[in-house]
């Protein structure tokens, strides 16, 4: 057995440094090998060329991606202050996010892959000067929402029962 590993090793050395030389050479022809009653066929394969690819932009996904509100019922959404931004997260039946003000959390369903329906919709109720109207409008919208989809710019849009926009996000990543 170990005679045919080196009859191979050879033979597979003897190709690979005559496939070295700069004139381009046509195929060589399959080498049929026997040993002990078996028969081994080398066929020899043009060298292949490994490239790492670039790594292009990930594709938003609806969970498990921070989404910060830009729009509700078409108007853009009054950001607080800096670092304060409104936003959702949604993963495994759960939804977590930020109003403005008050934190809130609940659960939803998706039964058909672009569907989903928040079941319940609780938040913390800190008064905020100013910020009422806005937690008020995130949680209605957030009730009415039957559909989503993703544009081709990333962005996730959710629409009403006619399909009507009802409120748009845009997706935030950590900083590596």
């Amino acid at each position: 057995m170990n005679i045919v590993h080196l009859k191979l090793g050879v033979l597979l050395l003897s190709m690979l440094v005559a496939g070295c030389g700069s004139a381009p050479r046509s195929p060589s022809p399959a080498t049929v090998v026997t040993e002990g009653g078996r028969q081994f066929v080398i066929q020899p394969s043009p060298p292949i060329l490994l490239t790492a690819a670039k790594p292009g932009p990930v594709p938003a996904m609806l969970e498990n991606t921070r989404w910060e509100f830009r729009q509700v019922l078409g108007e853009n959404l009054v950001r607080p202050s800096p670092g304060q931004e409104p936003y959702l997260k949604l993963a495994n039946g759960r939804l977590d996010g930020f109003s403005g003000c008050n934190l809130f959390n609940g659960d939803y369903q998706r039964d058909i892959p672009d569907h989903i329906r928040f079941l319940t919709v609780r938040g913390s109720m800190l008064k905020c000067p100013g910020q009422g109207g806005v937690e008020k409008q995130v949680i209605q919208v957030l009730q009415q929402v039957r559909s989503w989809r993703i544009t081709p710019q990333q962005d996730l849009q959710f629409l009403g029962q006619g399909g009507q926009l009802l409120a748009e996000f845009s997706a935030v990543y950590p900083k590596p």
